[in-house]
């Protein structure tokens, strides 16, 4: 705590604000797919705020094929949201959560 109050309340409600938790918890998911599945670095990733989750956009083919292959891996993880999907050109697969 520093000696200025109002700093003090001001760090409080930032540290407990909404938007703040929700920011960390898509930084702990990305991180969380980052590691279990390492390609997924090659990858476009965006959070989807309308659809409470993490949209994978594979730069080719073999990502995406790899990708594909490894959907019940990726609906096993502790993932905090509702859906991951993974494009690649006009193809999409969904794992939901």
């Amino acid at each position: 705590m520093t000696d200025n109050p109002l700093h003090d309340k001001l760090k409080a409600q930032v540290d407990n604000s909404q938007w703040l938790q929700k920011f960390k918890e898509i930084g702990e998911n990305l991180k969380l797919i980052k590691s279990a599945i390492p390609i997924t670095t090659l990858c476009q990733l965006k959070w989807n705020t309308s659809k409470n989750g993490l949209d994978i956009h594979c730069p080719n083919e073999e990502t995406w094929n790899f990708l594909k292959q490894e959907t019940a891996t990726i609906a096993k993880l502790p993932f905090k949201g509702d859906h991951i999907a993974i494009f690649w050109q006009d193809q999409t697969v969904s794992c939901d959560f």
